[in-house]
């Protein structure tokens, strides 16, 4: 009985997991589509972190969730401001 409670947990962490590794997967694609080439001081308005923190975090895939978060929020802003460029 023990086993299958510590198999259940296990099975129950690793899908976790795997939904939080699909999450930052699509957020990379939504940063690397729509985010400007000028984007440092633009994250660092919505957080607070170093030019460098953020470069890292970009350039490594993986890091903090703020960060990431404050760069999918600038590349959506981004994307919004093209589409209306594209409708006017």
């Amino acid at each position: 009985m023990t086993k299958v409670a510590k198999k259940s947990t296990r099975e129950k962490m690793h899908s976790h997991l795997d939904t939080n590794e699909a999450i930052v997967k699509k957020s990379f694609t939504i940063i690397d589509e729509w985010l400007p080439r000028e984007y440092v001081s633009l994250v660092q308005e919505k957080v607070k972190a170093s030019e460098g923190v953020i470069r890292n975090v970009k350039y490594n895939r993986k890091g903090s969730a703020k960060i990431i978060k404050a760069m999918v929020e600038v590349a959506l802003e981004n994307k919004a401001f093209f589409n209306s460029l594209e409708n006017s």
